[in-house]
């Protein structure tokens, strides 16, 4: 979890993406699992009450992606594609 601009930004991967570069060809997108935003180790329980503490969620990987589907916290619509990775931005900020 992260502080920026007064929002709780959560950033989190499967734990075998962390540190790997995904690049998309065809549509010149590349995805970074850069330790240092994605780098602190947690558990599944963790993961999941911190997701419903955020006001942003970037998540990568099938794990937390479809954690966060089942938790009806996003929908099978915002996932992106990158690399045959899921990617997906979750936010709920008060406009």
């Amino acid at each position: 979890m992260h502080e920026k601009d007064g929002h709780r930004v959560l950033a989190a991967c499967d734990e075998e993406l962390l540190g790997q570069v995904f690049f998309q060809r065809a549509s010149e997108l590349s995805l970074f699992v850069n330790p240092d935003f994605y780098g602190k180790k947690a558990d599944l329980e963790t993961f999941a009450k911190e997701l419903e503490l955020c006001d942003i969620a970037n998540l990568v990987g099938k794990e937390v992606v479809g954690h966060a589907i089942k938790a009806k916290l996003a929908s099978k619509k915002q996932v992106k594609m990158v690399a045959k990775v899921p990617h997906i931005q979750i936010m709920r900020l008060a406009v």
